[in-house]
């Protein structure tokens, strides 16, 4: 399971959520870029650019059919994650309070 922050949102948000389901599940959970403990940058501050660092993260820790559990903005980095790696190797999505529009990807609109 694998738990995707909405903006300005950290890991803590679920801490919760790694109480309840630690026990059952692998629970993994990242900052995005510029997020939380993640190094502060002003480029790749887009859900393309997450979901590709989280395909990384995912890789290297050997998580082979992941559920993706977007909070919020989390589910757009879930869902450009799918777009970009495919359903294939995907167990599950679940998108939490997903906004009906994400932000622009034009950084000079919201930096």
């Amino acid at each position: 399971m694998v738990l995707i922050p909405g903006w300005t949102f950290t890991t803590r948000v679920f801490d919760h959520q790694f109480a309840a389901f630690s026990g059952s599940h692998r629970v993994i959970s990242f900052d995005p870029r510029s997020h939380g403990r993640s190094t502060v940058t002003s480029d790749g501050n887009n859900y393309a650019t997450q979901a590709a660092d989280m395909a990384k993260l995912l890789e290297h820790l050997k998580v082979e059919t992941p559920v993706l559990v977007g909070w919020s903005t989390g589910s757009m980095t879930a869902w450009h994650y799918v777009r970009n790696q495919s359903t294939e190797g995907i167990r599950g999505l679940v998108a939490i309070d997903m906004p009906p529009l994400g932000m622009s990807e034009d950084q000079g609109d919201w930096v």
